[in-house]
């Protein structure tokens, strides 16, 4: 039987132990707060983003125009 292999009850459910959520202050860092670097960087990573989509929808583009 499956219980006899594994370790405890068998309708014992597993479940990790919960750690504490972090406070607002220790998810950004100072440095961010105060030249609005995180802000450039997610500006910069959208536009990455659509730079590469519209790049991809060129050569999608591209190769029905050369069919």
């Amino acid at each position: 039987m499956l219980r006899d292999v594994l370790p405890g009850p068998g309708w014992a459910p597993y479940r990790a132990a919960a750690r504490p959520l972090p406070h607002k202050r220790e998810l950004v860092p100072e440095e961010c707060e105060e030249d609005g670097s995180c802000v450039r960087g997610f500006l910069v990573g959208i536009g990455l983003e659509g730079a590469a989509a519209l790049g991809i929808y060129g050569i999608w583009q591209l190769c029905h125009l050369v069919r």
